[in-house]
């Protein structure tokens, strides 16, 4: 049996102890599983009649292709039942995963799952699923994302990068690689809201993404969760380690009460909640955006602050990062759905952003099942006949929400021309001057140009004028 000391460490039932999870072996389905049901798919399935404009679900490429320079394997964490959502992942960016193998660039992909109680779920057949013997929950999002990189070796051996996203993200797979094979990046030196971004070259060890910093998660930078690639020598430096000396990484409760009304968890830390992704480091709870930040922090690696992989705006965020959110373009490389889910479901923004990515057509995600108004980013003021005459479009800078007021649509197209204007700043900032109080706000000309683009467009489909819309 078990010591009593291990006991402690685990969830209650047959939960298996959560540091041993880091280093239990893959759990794969066996050859003969995998072919009868491939007989039984390939006999059905001439038979299936699918909906107009649906297409079928292959499963996300696995086997790379170890002569290819670049060999970026991406980990998706899922929860067991969301079939539907890896659906569309393998319907969507998999598909673009595909295209792009050559003989520079191969592309693989796997979902990490914990275990579920309900029934369901794909990994018995999909061979692009890992299911980890960790009950599934926002406590197991930590670890599935540490299994994947410390396990490396069992999926992913010879990769050279790792994509580490959610599975509401979409990555533009094609931009992204075209960039590890160039060796470039845009990086913008001073963070958020202070300096432009710049053009640098990529290093042999760097992690690239959205960095943040910020005191609810700690003194140390970090890419935020949603999506971030990293060099490959960063996974294997964790990976020897946890084998040498491995993580200590608690749930956040000792026990946890369930009367059929409440459920009471003791926490095993202070801070601790088992609602949110994180878990108990030596009586501290980290936040699971923040733990990848937190373990690299001794390493020695670029950081590439890249605020073309970004969050969707929509209505208001329940982050208290003050990141602004960005409406996807051409120039993004990787964009979540964040902000945006209360105007669209995980499937249809993967769908719909895997359209807009083969289109170049982003009009989409401007509009909210409310209209344009319903993204709250706007706030619509109506004039006596009840319509929309003034609008005051907000946005985040210095953890400040400011708004800018517009009466018709030229105005809100002139925006743009204060990007211009102001170009002239030493540091590359635009200055924006609070209506009736003495405040000045300086933030990056490429932030100001994003914001202009998207006032612009809003101001199309929204205000009266005579821009068209």
């Amino acid at each position: 049996g078990r010591s009593a000391s291990r006991a402690g460490q685990r969830f209650r039932g047959s939960c298996p102890c959560w540091q041993e999870v880091l280093t239990r072996p893959v759990r794969s389905t066996s050859a003969a599983s995998r072919t009868r049901w491939s007989m039984r798919r390939s006999m059905v399935g001439r038979w299936l009649l699918v909906a107009a404009g649906a297409a079928a679900a292959t499963e996300c490429p696995t086997l790379i292709h170890e002569d290819a320079g670049v060999r970026l394997a991406g980990y998706v964490v899922s929860r067991r039942r969301d079939v539907d959502v890896r659906d569309a992942v393998r319907r969507t960016w998999c598909a673009t995963a595909r295209r792009v193998a050559s003989d520079e660039v191969s592309v693989i992909v796997r979902f990490f799952v914990g275990l579920d109680a309900v029934d369901g779920g794909d990994d018995a057949h999909a061979s692009d699923v890992t299911v980890v013997d960790v009950p599934d929950g926002p406590a197991a999002v930590p670890h599935l994302r540490l299994y994947a990189l410390l396990r490396y070796d069992a999926w992913a051996r010879r990769a050279t990068h790792f994509l580490a996203l959610d599975d509401d993200a979409y990555p533009f797979l094609d931009r992204l690689t075209r960039s590890l094979v160039e060796k470039r990046a845009m990086h913008a030196p001073a963070g958020r809201g202070v300096g432009p971004s710049i053009p640098i070259a990529l290093e042999d060890t760097f992690v690239w993404g959205y960095f943040m910093e910020h005191p609810k998660f700690g003194p140390w930078p970090f890419a935020a969760g949603f999506g971030k690639v990293l060099t490959a020598d960063l996974a294997h430096a964790l990976a020897a380690m946890n084998a040498t000396v491995p993580l200590e990484l608690g749930p956040p409760c000792k026990s946890v009460r369930d009367d059929g009304k409440n459920i009471t968890c003791e926490r095993a830390c202070d801070d601790a909640d088992p609602r949110v992704q994180g878990v108990c480091l030596k009586r501290v709870w980290i936040y699971e955006d923040n733990l990848l930040g937190m373990l690299l922090t001794p390493y020695k690696y670029q950081l590439v602050h890249d605020k073309r992989f970004h969050v969707v705006p929509g209505p208001p965020s329940e982050r208290y990062d003050g990141a602004p959110g960005i409406p996807p373009s051409p120039t993004s490389l990787l964009v979540d759905r964040h902000d945006f889910k209360h105007a669209m479901g995980v499937v249809d923004f993967l769908e719909a952003m895997h359209a807009a990515a083969l289109t170049g057509t982003y009009d989409r995600f401007l509009l909210s099942p409310e209209g344009v108004c319903g993204l709250e980013r706007l706030v619509c003021f109506n004039n006596s006949k009840d319509e929309v005459e003034r609008v005051a479009y907000e946005f985040t800078i210095d953890d400040r929400t400011l708004a800018v007021v517009f009466d018709d649509c030229k105005q809100a197209e002139a925006f743009g021309d204060v990007c211009v204007v102001n170009r002239t700043d030493p540091e590359g900032r635009v200055s924006l001057h609070e209506s009736n109080k003495n405040i000045m706000h300086q933030f990056a000309l490429d932030d100001c140009r994003t914001i202009a683009a998207d006032v612009a467009a809003v101001g199309r489909a929204a205000l009266p004028g005579s821009c068209g819309g």
